[in-house]
């Protein structure tokens, strides 16, 4: 991948990288970050080379500026939108020797200012730090020693494989965290079990009795939105091209470590609104209750004209609805709604191509749908404890 094929959106001096690194060092933090479970090392490398692999078609070949790194993924700063769920590659310089290239996928893009965007990359693979960090090994530090415990991960996930010994070190894998696991070893039993109760993640095997990937196609039929994530030792390209298809939403392989597996659900069940019912955070508020009401209605209209631009390709359209909702998401408690309009916004201003514009308004799509008025309390009986 030759550099200058590679094209940088970061208009930005060393100074000015340097004093927007910082002021990102220094923001509050978010609630994922007590969730890693790798230790993260400054890296401010500029012209980091990335090749974007679009959900729709195409590719897009940028260069970022890296801002801290890890075994697991990459933080950068980008000039514009990138879809999150994008397959990628990215190439890294080491210490000595050469660059190396490492797949990655991109877990979330976040408005900073302007045109620019922190984006979140995990590697499908881990890398060792101490080969890319100069400075690690000058004062003598020791990535493994450095781990955080284990994440204080929550939500209920289903486990399907068809093998008790997989089952029982994945819930031993999983153990020191909060999740509650319903383990099945069928596709049936999924299906089953999808229909009868609420997941926020699906961990299956591609090798099951039963077709793992029609299985896929029947969960998501099933209007299932959560992330589904292929866990196997398959090495066909065909077999894990079928299973993307039909609605797996990432692919990792085995054997792996907890760790690994560890940071790639904390990613995952972090993303804000994935698979749950967004609540006004106003709800509480006198005579708010009602205006919440309206506004969901609202949105939920608002939401029905996106679609139908996003399939004309009415950008202008698009914007006037966007710059709506970011003047009003956060007066009404729903502060996700104006992030997501904000940044499609900055997609549709600053896109290179109407794709990333419409991967970024069908995200503002799927969290406007996922409003809700009043609160939602699901009661939990036996079937949600932890089970092989």
């Amino acid at each position: 991948m030759p550099d200058e094929d590679f094209h940088s959106h970061v208009r930005l001096n060393s100074a000015e990288r340097s004093k927007l690194l910082c002021r990102l060092d220094e923001a509050p933090g978010r609630a994922g970050r007590d969730r890693r479970r790798y230790k993260r090392w400054e890296y401010r490398m500029s012209d980091i080379a990335v090749l974007v692999q679009h959900p729709a078609g195409g590719t897009g070949r940028y260069l970022v500026c890296a801002r801290n790194i890890s075994a697991g993924g990459l933080s950068a700063i980008h000039g514009g939108y990138i879809h999150p769920g994008s397959e990628c590659k990215i190439v890294l310089p080491r210490r000595e020797g050469g660059p190396f290239a490492v797949s990655g996928v991109i877990v979330h893009c976040r408005h900073i200012e302007g045109s620019y965007h922190e984006i979140g990359i995990r590697f499908t693979q881990e890398v060792d730090p101490a080969a890319l960090v100069p400075q690690m090994i000058a004062d003598g530090e020791c990535a493994a020693d450095q781990e955080s415990e284990m994440p204080a991960l929550e939500g209920r996930i289903l486990v399907v494989d068809q093998s008790p010994a997989d089952r029982k070190l994945m819930m031993h894998n999983l153990s020191g965290t909060a999740l509650i696991l319903k383990m099945v070893s069928s596709a049936g039993a999924a299906i089953d079990a999808v229909r009868k109760h609420t997941y926020d993640l699906i961990l299956c095997d591609l090798h099951l009795e039963n077709d793992a990937v029609r299985m896929i196609k029947q969960i998501r039929a099933s209007d299932y939105k959560g992330p589904i994530i292929v866990v196997t030792a398959e090495s066909s390209a065909t077999r894990l091209t079928e299973a993307r298809a039909a609605g797996a939403n990432e692919i990792i392989g085995k054997p792996h470590s907890a760790a690994y597996l560890a940071s790639l659900l904390a990613e995952w069940l972090d993303v804000p609104g994935v698979d749950r019912p967004i609540y006004s955070n106003l709800e509480e508020t006198s005579g708010m209750a009602e205006l919440i009401a309206d506004f969901v209605n609202d949105v939920q209209k608002k939401t029905h004209h996106i679609e139908k631009v996003i399939e004309s390709a009415d950008m202008a359209a698009a914007r006037e609805l966007c710059v709506e909702l970011v003047g009003s998401g956060t007066g009404f408690g729903f502060a996700s709604v104006t992030e997501a309009a904000r940044d499609s916004l900055t997609a549709i201003d600053t896109a290179q191509d109407k794709q990333d514009a419409r991967s970024s308004l069908k995200r503002l799509v799927a969290i406007c749908q996922r409003l809700r008025c009043g609160n939602s309390v699901r009661p939990m009986g036996d079937e949600w404890k932890q089970s092989a």
